[in-house]
């Protein structure tokens, strides 16, 4: 049935070798643990983003996607090339995947590289995570609104987006941001 657990067992591991292992790894750890925790991150918001954007996509004049305040918070705590990363490559390939490759699309996935170096710009110029995340969906929202218009989109379906991610993005999900903000600072 398996073997049991005994201190002897467990005597066996603990050996110089497996010692300078772990120690190597713990290193490496402090080393690297922004981009550590930006892969966590990254490993939890993917199937998020995939499911926020399922119901986008199957629930019409409504955004409920998740990548763009994902992408703004990964620009802000790791970086712009993080933040672009996981808006521009990974949120290709989430929208894609799930949605094709459209005009609206493509318009969103710009629109996820642009929150991240706004949250990297951010957090560079000093701003608090509250204010710099509402300003930055805020430039968000306006943005995708005006590049509806000026993309020909159909006028109720462009203001039940931006109403909907207004809602969504600056109101709802914004709590769940702040909280995981303080969190990540926290550890």
């Amino acid at each position: 049935m398996g073997t049991k657990f005994s201190v002897q067992n467990f005597k066996k591991y603990l050996t110089l070798r497996n010692f300078l292992i772990a120690g190597i790894f713990f290193v490496i750890y402090l080393m690297f643990s922004n981009l550590a925790k930006a892969i966590v991150f990254m490993a939890i918001f993917t199937p998020l983003g995939m499911l926020s954007i399922k119901t986008t996509k199957f629930i019409p004049h409504v955004g409920v996607e998740t990548v763009t305040a994902t992408s703004f918070f990964m620009g802000y705590m790791f970086g712009w090339p993080v933040g672009a990363f996981f808006g521009l490559i990974l949120g290709s390939y989430m929208w894609g995947s799930v949605a094709g490759f459209s005009q609206f699309v493509i318009l969103m996935i710009g629109l996820n590289g642009q929150v991240a170096i706004l949250g990297a710009w951010f957090f560079k110029l000093g701003w608090g995570f509250p204010i710099a995340y509402t300003v930055g969906m805020a430039i968000r929202n306006f943005s995708s609104w005006a590049l509806g218009i000026a993309m020909g989109a159909d006028p109720v379906s462009n203001i039940g987006h931006t109403v909907a991610d207004v809602i969504w993005n600056m109101i709802i999900f914004s709590q769940l941001m702040f909280v995981l903000y303080d969190l990540v600072k926290f550890i």
